[in-house]
Formats: structure tokens, sequence, C-alpha cells
């Protein structure tokens, strides 16, 4: 070491006889660490080798074999000194889709991988990591010893690989048609490392690869067949035809046909893209992916059920659609919904005079009833309480139907009316305060008559008020009440 010019930059050698076969394992330790693990500094390389000779030097019954050698086996020599040894040059790229993506699309990426150093280089691992949302993977290689690993990441082992050698991994699969925002962005990276020193691991990564998806716009139209009014028993039909408009692809759909009711002697009839009834909902079908341009096409058609209750007898129907991948636009998840009124039998008829009025009983929430011509008249008689102030309201239940409402004491004059002077469409009212608890009759006539329909009459005390007037004001009080 100290010889001039020339001799050893430094020794790692015994200071006194020793057992080749103990130098063995201090060798083995030293040269692992150096050509398998990447260990260029003289003095961890030598701790390597005693610490080899430590671990594994054993006795079967589990003693100390050369423990000698741990003092006697010295460096002389600098511990931070640098091995001199080449180095290599690991390197990756890759390439990935070029423009955006639709759910299903297949994908194609390509890892390039290389060694550009000096010196052949061990136990090479090629990494590529996957975006989540993408299925039926397969890969190929030009290098038959390349092998995969397990892992959760897509990876490869090489058991070796030489100065100057090449090679490269094409991997294929599809976007997933079961994606959620969770799952973006779809993004790959590709990464290779070695034990084995290298001048430079700045391209020893690659990525990363994102792609755009396509989102899909969901559209749905609605075509609704029916008498107007129809009756309980007779058929009803809904058409609704559905497309994907967007550029991209669209999944987890849904389509929901929500009528207040369930049809009897349901029928069904389906055309383009599948759709599946769920059993466990009523009119709900989940429809097969739609790439850009697909549509399909349900039909159902049935009957009014003839059990249908009174607070059924005005349906809106619109369907909806709707999927777990992006829509810009929900506008036009929702149809422009289908109107029916249902001419529930009108349990209080024949009821076309006074005579004929059916008593009720106060008050009177929601009492359903049918106005079937222009010359149809519905009376009923009540009884109220002295000294309180009732709200007589009818609410129609078709659009453009109105009605009238004449309230009569029991010598036949009458007390009010109401001709649907209010803004509210469909709604007329009497606020009234009765002077006694005699029997009162009212009547309810067509007003506005587009075809027969169905109405609601309430008959309910006014809440007193002594707040801002909310509803009529009671003439000559200035009080006003507040229309339940």
């Amino acid at each position: 070491m100290r010889l001039h010019g020339r001799g050893a930059l430094a020794s790692w050698s015994p200071t006194g006889l020793g057992v080749a076969s103990g130098h063995d394992y201090l060798h083995r330790g030293f040269y692992d660490a150096v050509f398998n693990r990447g260990v260029v500094l003289l003095g961890p390389a030598t701790t390597a080798g005693k610490l080899n000779l430590f671990v594994n030097a054993r006795f079967p019954n589990g003693a100390l074999r050369f423990e000698d050698l741990l003092e006697t086996y010295v460096l002389f020599g600098d511990p931070t000194t640098r091995i001199g040894l080449p180095l290599a040059q690991l390197s990756v790229t890759g390439a990935g889709p070029d423009g955006p993506l639709a759910l299903g699309d297949p994908v194609t990426y390509t890892l390039s991988y290389g060694n550009f150093g000096q010196v052949q280089v061990q136990n090479v691992a090629l990494t590529l990591t996957l975006p989540g949302a993408m299925t039926s993977v397969a890969w190929a290689s030009s290098d038959p010893t390349l092998v995969q690993q397990a892992s959760t990441a897509l990876s490869w082992r090489l058991p070796a690989l030489a100065a100057g050698a090449r090679g490269q991994i094409t991997v294929t699969g599809r976007v997933a048609w079961e994606i959620a925002a969770a799952d973006l962005p779809f993004s790959a990276t590709m990464s290779i490392a070695g034990h084995w020193p290298e001048t430079d691991y700045s391209d020893n990564r690659a990525g990363p690869f994102t792609a755009a998806l396509l989102p899909g716009d969901l559209r749905i139209k609605q075509v609704t067949q029916a008498a107007n009014p129809t009756a309980p028993g007779e058929r009803v039909t809904f058409t609704l035809a559905f497309l994907n408009y967007g550029p991209g692809a669209s999944s987890g759909i849904s389509l929901t046909l929500p009528t207040p009711a369930l049809l009897d002697d349901v029928q069904v009839v389906q055309n383009g893209a599948a759709a599946t009834l769920r059993p466990s909902a009523a009119y709900v079908w989940d429809i097969a992916p739609l790439r850009s341009g697909d549509f399909g096409q349900i039909i159902v058609s049935g009957r009014i059920p003839l059990a249908l209750q009174p607070q059924h007898a005005f349906w809106l129907v619109a369907g909806t659609i709707g999927a777990v991948w992006t829509d810009p636009d929900l506008g036009n998840n929702v149809a422009e919904p289908g109107r029916i009124t249902v001419l529930i039998p009108d349990a209080y008829e024949p009821d076309d005079s006074p005579a004929q009025a059916h008593r009720v009983s106060l008050p009177l929430a929601n009492d359903w009833r049918n106005l079937l011509s222009w010359t149809d008249q519905d009376w009923l008689v009540f009884r109220p309480r002295g000294g309180v102030t009732y709200i007589v309201r009818v609410v129609s239940q078709s659009e453009g139907a109105e009605t009238a409402l004449s309230l009569w004491d029991a010598d036949r004059r009458l007390v009010a009316k109401n001709m649907d002077g209010l803004p509210e469409k469909r709604l007329s009212q009497i606020i009234w305060t009765a002077p006694d608890s005699r029997d009162y009759h009212l009547m309810i006539t067509p007003l506005a008559f587009p075809s027969p329909f169905s109405y609601v009459l309430q008959i309910v005390e006014a809440k007193r008020s002594f707040l801002p007037v909310v509803g009529r004001p009671q003439p000559g009080t200035g009080k006003g009440y507040i229309i339940p």
C-alpha cells in the first residue's frame, strides 16, 4: 500500500492464519454485494462479506463457525473508496394511445427497453402500471427469457440484460365498460430497474401516458297512447326510445318507467339494444352498454287496474334514463311526460239534484269525484258548525278542466258561489263562515270541459290568523285565513 507509484489501493486480507473454507463465506458475501446488490463503496462491501459469514457459517446446532475471521480479516484502506466498476445504463421508453378513447375501445401500450452501458446487468425488473379500468389484458415480448412476476402491477423479470441488448413488450387490452369517476385518470407508467450501478437513472421511468375518455350522452323519448280520459280496465301503451348521442360510449345504464300503479296484463316488446328487466323492481331495466349512435326501444302495454285507488286517478308518467359513466347533458335524460286521466267509478252517482245529494261528514280532506258531461252536476249535503269559517275547494285533475261552485242553504237560497276567478289553474274555492249548524248543499258543475275529468273536493276549517293576510280576507274584518 505504501509502495510509491504502484502497489495496492487498499487491502482486505487476514492478519494471521485462517481456514480457506471460512474465507469463502467472506468473498461470496463481498461479491454478492458488489455484483448483485449494487454496493459500490469498499467499506460496506467488506462488511457485507462478514455479515454473510455471521449469518450462514453455522454448525447444525446453530453455533458460529470461523468466528475468529470476523476479527482477523481487516480492511486496510479508505472504507469510502468507490470500487471502479464499469457502469450500466438501463433505459425504458414507451408509447400509449394517441387520442381520446371510448368505453370498450381497444388499448395498446408498447414498452421498449435496453442496456446502453458497459456491463451486463443481472435480475432486471420491468414494470408497467396499467389503468385500473382496463380489462382483457394480454402481452407479448421479443425476449423469450422474460418471465412475468406475480404482482398487482404487470411486471417481468429478465435473468440478465447484456450490454447493448434491447427488447420490447407489447400489452393489449380494452377500456372497461364498468367504470366510474374514481377510475380516472386513465393513465399508465413504465419503469426498469437493476442492482448494478448506473451513470444516470433519469431514463429508468417513462410516462405517465394519459388518455382522455369520451363521455356518452343518453337521450330518451316517450310516446303515451291511451284514451283521454281512460277508465279502469282499458289499455295504455308507453313507447320508450333511447339513444346514445355522445361521442363516447355509456355503461351502467338503467331505464325507469315510474307509473303510479302497476298495470295488469302487461306486455313488453324490446328492439335494438338489449334490456333486462330487474326482477325486484317494477318497470326498471338494465340496458347493455351503448356505443356512440346505439339505440333501443321498449314498448310497455297494459291495462289500467280495475281496483285503482282514487289518488291514482291522474297519471303523469315520464320515463328516465341514466348511467354510471359521465353524461354531460342530463336535461335530455327525462322524457316528456305522458298525461292520463283515469275516470274511477264515482261511488256517489247518481247525485244530480239536491234530492240525490249524498251526505258527507266534516272535515272532508280528499274526496275524489267525476264530472262526466257538460250537463253533469254533483250535489252533496253537509252540516257545518255555526260560527266556523270553512274553505270549500275543488282541484281539477285534468289539464284545461275548470269547475264552478255554488253553496245553498236549507231553504234553497244561494249563499256563495265561485266561477273560478282565482289565478291558480284548475282550482275553485269558497271561503265562508257558517252562520248556523244547519244542513247546506254544495253543487259542483263543469266550467271548462275538455273531456270527462276527475276532481278532488275538500271542505276544511280555515285557521284564523292575525298576521298579514294569507288567502282571502273575511269581508268586513280585514283579517285573513291561512289556507291549509
